[in-house]
């Protein structure tokens, strides 16, 4: 059967996205306590409207497991991460959790990354440890955590993903490492994603109706 893996906050914070929002408030939760737990999100897009109930999730998700902690929002202009990276501590935060463009640019700032985000090359969760930088990556770990959720087990399973932007980069690496038979990735500049196919089994198509209907008649999990 086919399977169509969407990702929703739902009930129980369930879903791709309830997972890695999951995935990042636990890595967070993990950096011990202070007097004043104090976490944060941090993007280019923080305080805009449209964007303000995605961060309401996880200071949810911290008031239901009766942890004494506060998520703020701190808005960092892309290109400006560096600048304000030695301002983190100082201003009382234990740990944060980064958008788009600081996933990347966080990379060479830390003084140690986990494994996931030596191979995606990308920075999610940032904890901060006796003046240390520790950089995780949870989008792909949460992703999978998902399909789990539901029963689905990508071993051997031929996989079409829509886009290749840095969490569905995250996502098509931890599938690649677990077992898939073939991910297909369509998305608008192939040759932009060309890294992906450094795994034997990843390819790229654009994203024409020729192609994406030859992808889905192959696939039975996009």
């Amino acid at each position: 059967p086919v399977t169509r893996a969407c990702g929703a906050v739902h009930a129980g914070w369930r879903g791709p996205v309830g997972n890695v929002v999951g995935n990042a408030v636990t890595e967070l939760c993990r950096m011990g306590s202070t007097p004043e737990n104090i976490y944060a999100a941090i993007g280019p897009c923080i305080g805009l409207c449209c964007f303000e109930t995605d961060w309401d999730v996880p200071q949810a998700m911290l008031d239901a497991l009766g942890l004494d902690c506060t998520y703020e929002r701190i808005r960092v202009e892309a290109g400006s991460v560096a600048e304000w990276l030695p301002t983190a501590e100082g201003i009382g935060l234990r740990g944060f959790n980064a958008t788009m463009p600081h996933k990347t640019d966080l990379v060479p700032l830390m003084d140690e990354l986990s494994e996931d985000a030596k191979l995606f090359r990308s920075v999610n969760t940032v904890a901060l440890r006796n003046g240390r930088y520790l950089g995780f990556n949870t989008d792909g770990e949460g992703f999978l955590r998902a399909l789990l959720d539901e029963e689905i087990d990508v071993q051997g399973r031929k996989v079409a993903v829509f886009g290749a932007g840095g969490a569905a980069r995250a996502v098509v690496l931890k599938m690649a490492a677990s077992g898939v038979e073939r991910i297909t990735v369509c998305c608008r500049r192939p040759e932009q994603a060309a890294e992906l196919t450094t795994s034997p089994v990843v390819s790229l198509a654009d994203l024409s109706r020729h192609s994406t209907d030859a992808v889905l008649a192959e696939a039975d999990l996009f």
